[in-house]
């Protein structure tokens, strides 16, 4: 292949590539998983009020797929450090946290704090405005590619001069084909995101659903319990045999027949006779 030739085809590669990279780290800002590139931006103010990355003032791991954790090599700049993610990443869930024993960056420091950040669920919501935001991304990566590549491929009649029209067939087919490398490797870029999203989104409502499986065993639970209390409750006052013998002689002691003259008193003669009186 001649010179001009190769010039267009490194042109192609190296333009169409760094459109790639650059969905792919915008992509990695989106934050679904703890991504190290999601904090290169971050800058810490030091104590001599200078801007340093944050890889300058600590150490940066992950404890899972879903955090991070910050281990300042001065404790002084714990305060710095959580000003600079807060501005670049203020969806992040922080927690200031001795550090433990193992972990230490000085061992001799028993108070040695870390700080743990956490990726935010993905809801309904967040779900929703992660893959708008992908689309919007990814539709101006197509856009810039797409004029990208005709710019290039429209050079060849210029840069082709003297060429055979077999050279000239060959740039082009050459031409076409990295153009569809890249734009298939950028469709996957947007493919793996959408299903990452994807994925926290049911890892999201899997932990929901054991919550409230949890809540209503314990509901379950409570009610099984109040159920045995009243159940013992109940036959704690149900009287035994000998008991509800000696209940009924009692009753049947305490209700005494009326005598005559009981019964006399409460006649109509007995009445009248109160009324003449009181009329007296």
């Amino acid at each position: 292949m001649k010179k001009n030739a190769r010039i267009l085809c490194a042109t192609m590669d190296k333009t169409m590539s760094a459109h790639v990279m650059l969905l792919q780290i915008q992509c990695m800002n989106l934050c679904v998983k703890a991504e190290p590139v999601s904090l290169l931006t971050c800058m810490v103010k030091d104590e001599d009020d200078e801007f340093r990355k944050i890889e300058e003032v600590a150490a940066v791991g992950k404890r899972n797929d879903y955090q991070f954790e910050i281990l300042p090599f001065d404790q002084k700049l714990i305060p710095s450090i959580v000003e600079g993610m807060l501005k670049i990443h203020p969806e992040f869930k922080q927690e200031i946290v001795k550090a433990e024993e193992d972990c230490r960056l000085n061992e001799s420091d028993t108070e040695e704090r870390h700080i743990i950040y956490t990726m935010p669920e993905v809801d309904k919501d967040r779900r929703d405005v992660l893959k708008d935001a992908v689309k919007v991304l990814y539709a101006k990566c197509v856009e810039r590619m797409t004029n990208d590549s005709a710019t290039i491929k429209g050079r060849i009649a210029k840069d082709t001069e003297g060429y055979s029209v077999e050279d000239i067939d060959e740039l082009k087919k050459t031409l076409e084909e990295k153009e569809k490398r890249y734009f298939d490797a950028r469709d996957e870029v947007r493919d793996d995101k959408n299903k990452e999203i994807d994925e926290a989104y049911e890892r999201y409502l899997k932990g929901e659903q054991e919550k409230e499986k949890r809540a209503q065993e314990a509901h379950d639970a409570s009610d099984s319990s109040k159920a045995t209390s009243m159940e013992m409750s109940q036959e704690e006052n149900v009287p035994d045999g000998n008991q509800a013998a000696n209940q009924s002689e009692t009753v049947q002691t305490e209700q005494k027949p009326e005598t005559p003259s009981d019964a006399s008193a409460a006649t109509p003669e007995a009445d009248d006779n109160m009324f003449d009186f009181l009329k007296n």
